[in-house]
């Protein structure tokens, strides 16, 4: 039986791309019971926009609302995002899963899937 040595696993990509390339499950779980699959895609993995790639301008600062939270007062234009401002937040989500999966297999003993 094959192996696979390795702590962590990490994805970046849409849905529809990770489907055709593996499950965790049922490929990655039976060769390392101890790893840990970390999953950041732009919809989520479930749901009816999982397929759809996202841009931090447009997955993030325009359709969460902050956009048009931050606007000065109600008569000025929609502010205008820095890069990367949906991503750090987005980055330190999947970092507190990824540590608290790390918790639970050094209290367990067993890896899991963990996403944003």
């Amino acid at each position: 039986m094959t192996t696979f040595d390795a702590s962590l696993a990490t994805q970046g990509a849409a849905a529809a791309l990770i489907s055709r390339s593996f499950a965790y499950d049922t490929d990655v779980l039976p060769l390392n019971d101890r790893l840990i699959y970390a999953s950041l895609t732009p919809y989520g993995e479930d749901g009816a926009e999982k397929d759809r790639t996202g841009y931090d301008a447009t997955a993030y600062w325009a359709r969460s609302g902050l956009m048009d939270s931050v606007r000065a007062n109600p008569e000025t234009e929609p502010a205008v995002s820095v890069p990367g401002m949906g991503d750090h937040p987005t980055a330190v989500a999947l970092f507190g899963a990824i540590m608290a999966a790390l918790y639970r297999r050094e209290k367990t003993g067993r890896g899991g899937a963990v996403s944003t």
